[in-house]
């Protein structure tokens, strides 16, 4: 699911992944949007890692959804 990596949801990755990047507030970001998603009850977890050397960005989120299933998602960011 890539649904919050759409620039057309307004998160402003190339401002956050600016150096140095600003991983608390895509965080924040990453997490307010997935909550506003319809069908996402809560967060049950959320990781992120950066390779500096890269500047690839990996999320991975653990989900409930309104019917009481938990979903994995990962997403990777270049």
């Amino acid at each position: 699911m890539d649904w919050f990596l759409n620039l057309d949801h307004g998160l402003p990755w190339l401002a956050r992944m600016e150096r140095p990047a600003d991983l608390d507030q895509v965080e924040l970001d990453v997490k307010r949007i997935t909550l506003e998603t319809e069908g996402v009850a809560e967060i049950l977890s959320y990781e992120q890692d950066l390779d500096t050397r890269t500047r690839v960005l990996q999320i991975r989120l653990r989900v409930r959804d309104i019917y009481g299933a938990e979903l994995p998602i990962t997403a990777t960011r270049a």
